[in-house]
């Protein structure tokens, strides 16, 4: 009876996050899906960077205080103590380990349908994603980055992974169901963009799955992240 209750518990504190961390930006993605002309906005030069730095403040402290006010410790979510140098070299591993996986995922994808890779509409994503002309812009979009990234590894890892776990008994359904939850969020890129969110995920979920802290992961992703701005 009493694990029946605790699991309820979680499983409203987790539709709870839910409701924070993923609900918001789906609904953002499936107005872009119905709405294409949304994504040939063109938007202000600094919008993108307000837009990540708010967006990953309204998530970061909602879900902080959840997990504070049920648990009281934040280590089993992915968040011990940071050890700069450490944490920073397995950082850059997972984004170097990461992004041959990636780039051998795209290539199989390319040798199978080479039209699909080909027919990607990044002129849509180039005008979503504007590159900023001033040096306060830039960092500006510096901070977005590195706030989007630790929050999206800090919900989708750290929590959906932890939780699905204790929830579901299995590790495997945890990364999984994080992934997809993940790439579900961002439909409005084209399919192949998805599939590729999705295998990111698993690769980040399955790295957090053996070290078991966020600050890693987020390294990474920041990278990654910076890389993909660097080329719009």
């Amino acid at each position: 009876m009493n694990k029946f209750i605790e699991n309820n518990k979680l499983w409203i504190e987790l539709i709870a996050v839910l409701s924070i961390g993923v609900l918001p930006d789906l609904y953002r993605a499936t107005m872009m899906v119905a709405y294409p002309e949304l994504l040939k906005i063109d938007y202000p030069e600094n919008y993108q960077s307000f837009f990540l730095i708010s967006r990953s403040i309204t998530v970061i402290i909602p879900i902080f205080y959840i997990i504070y006010r049920n648990e009281g410790s934040f280590k089993q979510f992915g968040l011990p103590r940071i050890r700069l140098a450490k944490d920073f070299i397995w950082g850059v591993a997972l984004f170097i380990i990461s992004y041959i996986l990636l780039s051998f995922f795209s290539a199989i994808i390319y040798a199978f349908m080479p039209k699909v890779v080909l027919s990607l509409d990044t002129e849509s994503l180039n005008m979503l994603f504007t590159k900023p002309k001033t040096a306060i812009g830039m960092l500006m979009l510096l901070i977005g980055l590195l706030l989007n990234s630790f929050a999206e590894e800090f919900v989708m890892r750290g929590y959906f992974i932890q939780r699905f776990e204790k929830l579901l008994n299995s590790s495997a359904y945890a990364v999984i169901i994080s992934s997809f939850i993940f790439a579900l969020y961002h439909i409005y890129q084209p399919m192949i963009g998805v599939v590729s969110i999705f295998v990111f995920g698993v690769i980040y979920s399955c790295a957090y799955c053996k070290l078991r802290k966020v600050w890693p992961l987020a390294i990474a992703h920041s990278i990654h992240n910076l890389l993909i701005f660097s080329t719009l």
